[in-house]
């Protein structure tokens, strides 16, 4: 027998002893109820839904944002009864991996992110309101608009004739006498339109020679799909600014979607910073000014 092979025998033969000892059996057998019993615990626990006051508080704050009101006693069960639904679901599909590789899931913790991202952002005060709206005048501008009336004469009714017609209907209109014109769905007078409005009902090219036309006297014909146009130019306004009181709250929720949206992008920034992203094709990235492959 060799030297390894008698050094083998005694190991084993002393973890034979070992093992028979009594002592060193109740220890093993009590490591193996404490692993169990904390395995059971956890277990357990993953299956305990506590819901403590911070909860219920946070719920009777919910009720009160969406009605107006503290909930009574059945509202404030059912409220509970709901969010326990909720719990115990949401813990399942946790643990059948529901989360995993799940877009909507992704989408949707990415927004939270962003969230929180925005809580610190403060209600922008009424002189940061005035100096945003001085700041970008051509937000708040107004577009050129014309007031006008028209006089319509039809293609199909009056043929090869209808360039004549017109000339002869816009001598008699600027002299004083009333011409009825052809019947057409559109109004015959218009209050304040601007180009693009204009444009809609006329067509381009029409729009675009309305705009041009003095104020206050017979002009045309102005061409249309649906035939020629004489036309009284009542009333026009250029390009302007409209006043700060009429567009105050969307100067302010525009200031303040510029703050959030700001807030959002600083806090990206931040934990990219932090990461090494790594490209399949590197090339796609070479356009953007937030994110490089490295």
């Amino acid at each position: 027998m060799t030297r390894n092979e008698t050094a083998g025998r005694r190991r084993t033969s002393w973890l034979r002893r070992l093992c028979a000892e009594p002592l060193v059996q109740f220890l093993a057998l009590g490591a193996l109820i404490f692993a169990l019993n904390g395995y059971v615990a956890a277990d357990r626990q993953a299956y305990r839904i506590e819901v403590s006051q911070s909860d219920l508080a946070r719920l009777r704050a919910q009720a009160l944002k969406q009605w107006g009101k503290e909930p009574d006693a059945a509202q404030l069960s059912g409220m509970l009864q709901d969010y326990i639904r909720e719990e115990v679901l949401y813990r399942q599909a946790l643990a059948t991996g529901m989360d995993q590789d799940d877009v909507i899931v992704r989408r949707r913790l990415a927004q939270k992110m962003e969230f929180l991202a925005q809580a610190d952002v403060r209600e922008p005060s009424a002189e940061e309101i005035l100096a945003f709206y001085q700041q970008h005048p051509e937000r708040y501008g107004a577009p050129a608009e014309v007031a006008f009336k028209q006089v319509y004469l039809s293609q199909a009714q009056h043929g090869a004739a209808l360039a004549a017609d017109a000339e002869q209907a816009l001598a008699q209109l600027r002299g004083g006498q009333a011409v009825p014109g052809d019947t057409l769905l559109l109004p015959g007078e218009f209050a304040a339109q601007s180009q693009p409005l204009v444009a809609r009902d006329f067509g381009d090219g029409f729009a675009a020679q309305l705009f041009a036309l003095p104020v206050g006297q017979w002009s045309g014909p102005l061409r249309s799909p649906y035939g020629l146009h004489l036309v009284w130019v009542t009333q026009q306004a250029g390009e302007r600014l409209v006043s700060f009181a009429a567009v105050r709250d969307q100067v302010r929720a525009d200031l303040a979607n510029q703050r959030l949206a700001e807030a959002r992008d600083g806090a990206y920034q931040q934990l990219l910073s932090r990461y090494q992203v790594s490209v399949a094709e590197p090339e796609l990235l070479s356009g953007s000014p937030q994110v490089s492959a490295r």
